[in-house]
């Protein structure tokens, strides 16, 4: 079995993911964008690597997130 750091995220991905203030949430990628460290708009593209930062992910539950937050991959 693959680990996560190996594995890409991709648009309908489902995720956990822990925000800023700790709080945990899980929802199903629908938008990824790859920015510059810090920021949170950039070039839409189809799939993203397991914990790269210098990504953004918009979620269904109306929540976005950077790569790094993402903590687990949900089956």
């Amino acid at each position: 079995m693959a680990s996560q750091i190996t594995k890409r995220i991709k648009i309908g991905t489902k995720v956990t993911a822990r925000l800023f203030g700790g709080r945990m949430v899980t929802g199903v990628v629908d938008s990824i964008e790859k920015c510059k460290i810090g920021e949170k708009y950039g070039k839409p593209v189809s799939s993203a690597p397991f914990g790269a930062g210098n990504y953004t992910f918009g979620l269904d539950c109306g929540n976005w997130c950077y790569g790094d937050q993402i903590r687990a991959i949900v089956n």
